[in-house]
């Protein structure tokens, strides 16, 4: 399942919550964002001890900017807290498959 973000509050709680998280970070207007959409719902599922969080960037500009996001759309991949990994652009799901296998 892939939270959709509500507040930045939220966001900070799933991060300390989750060792290991992917973000979306997308926006309404973004056509290659809408066709990732699935991959990450698919993905979701067969990692289900990974947080899956999608981020607006129109609703939430002062996380694009803490995390640098200037394309859409962006995945991060967090470990611990951190920024372990970035994938900018549509991308097939074994791409990102293989990033959350490197993370375990």
């Amino acid at each position: 399942m892939v939270l959709e973000l509500k507040n930045e509050e939220d966001f900070a709680v799933y991060l300390a919550k989750n060792s290991k998280c992917v973000i979306k970070f997308w926006a309404p207007r973004c056509v290659p964002c809408k066709s990732l959409t699935p991959v990450i719902e698919n993905l979701s599922v067969t990692y289900s001890d990974t947080a899956f969080i999608s981020v607006n960037v129109e609703t939430f500009p002062n996380l694009s900017r803490k995390y640098h996001i200037y394309s859409l759309p962006t995945i991060l991949f967090i470990k611990d807290g951190n920024v372990a990994k970035q994938i900018i652009g549509n991308v097939d799901s074994s791409k990102i498959s293989g990033v959350l296998q490197d993370l375990a």
